[in-house]
């Protein structure tokens, strides 16, 4: 099976996270890894870039089962971090910022 974890953020706005919600965005991402086998980072992806077509602003950060991290976002910016096998964290807030 595929196990896996999302975490949502969310536009400062009530209304956005109905986005996230009708679009079933976790179960999404997990779906197209179950079923068309795809990573993390492009299932995250894809959604994302799905939710803005719709208007939804926002980004998820998603795990796989392996310990992949996946946090694509489709607006200016969104707090995020992650401490790699090397035990260094890394942190970001732009869009262009690079967690690597």
């Amino acid at each position: 099976g595929t196990a896996m974890c999302v975490f949502f953020w969310l536009l400062d706005a009530t209304y956005i996270h109905s986005y996230f919600i009708r679009q079933n965005t976790a179960s999404t991402v997990a779906r197209r890894m179950q079923y068309l086998g795809e990573p993390v980072q492009k299932a995250a992806k894809w959604v994302v870039e799905d939710l803005r077509k719709d208007g939804g602003m926002g980004g998820v950060i998603a795990l796989d089962e392996s310990g992949h991290v996946a946090m694509p976002l489709n607006c200016p910016g969104m707090y995020r971090g992650v401490i790699r096998p090397d035990g260094q964290p890394k942190t970001a807030i732009f869009d262009d910022d690079v967690l690597s």
